[in-house]
């Protein structure tokens, strides 16, 4: 009895320095999980740190961030209008683009002395007073610069054209584009009380007859401005 008694007891003694390690050793683990945890925060917050300092740099690097395209087309430049005859009157401004050098024009950049003005690009459907597609635009350009240059002269609207066929139609056909002519400048704002409109056939051909581009040049709508 006394054998087993003092087995026990030292069963007992074993089995309480085994608790007492297993108690030390879960303690050093959880030390060691604690430190280790400590160890991954500081990494992840180092990293959370870095994300954001790169983050700033961007915000604020685009913020500063120039526009990226051509200077030229940020800042274009205005670019003066071509005058091609050398009149001094730019060509969008220029009813009489052809001005001999020299020349002294007037507002409209015709030729002080004149009283017509050829209305360039402005034609008409094949026997019709019909206006062409770009008759029309360049009629809408004729009207804003007589608006500007001589907001309340008087002229006469005249059409013209060639020699061929019936001289009696081509009277009737010349009224009648020339009566187009101020209707749609009326539309255009052109006072109708300063415009006149007349036919003159064939008259007054400023090109030869005989041949289709002198026909074409005296197919043709002038302004003849009035005292």
């Amino acid at each position: 009895l006394k054998a087993a008694q003092e087995k026990a007891a030292a069963l007992e003694a074993e089995l309480k320095t085994a608790q007492e390690k297993l108690a030390q050793t879960q303690q050093q683990q959880q030390v060691q999980e604690l430190e280790a945890g400590k160890v991954k925060t500081a990494e992840l917050e180092q990293k959370l740190a870095a994300l954001q300092a790169e983050l700033d740099t961007l915000r604020n690097s685009k913020e500063q961030q120039v526009p990226v395209g051509n200077p030229q087309e940020q800042n274009p430049v205005q670019q003066q209008p071509a005058d091609s005859d050398g009149d001094g009157a730019v060509d969008p401004e220029d009813l009489c683009p052809d001005t001999p050098a020299g020349t002294a024009v007037n507002k409209m950049g015709c030729p002080e002395a004149s009283k017509s003005i050829v209305l360039s690009g402005v034609n008409f459907a094949l026997g019709t007073a019909n206006l062409t597609e770009e008759a029309q635009k360049s009629l809408t350009a004729t009207a804003a610069l007589l608006k500007q240059a001589v907001p309340n002269k008087k002229f006469e609207i005249a059409g013209y054209t060639d020699n061929s066929g019936n001289p009696e139609r081509n009277q009737l056909v010349s009224g009648r584009r020339a009566e187009a002519v101020r209707k749609f400048l009326s539309g255009q704002g052109i006072k109708r009380e300063l415009m006149v409109s007349k036919g003159y056939g064939s008259a007054n051909p400023v090109a030869d007859n005989s041949t289709e581009e002198g026909r074409a040049k005296n197919r043709r709508v002038e302004l003849h401005l009035l005292d």
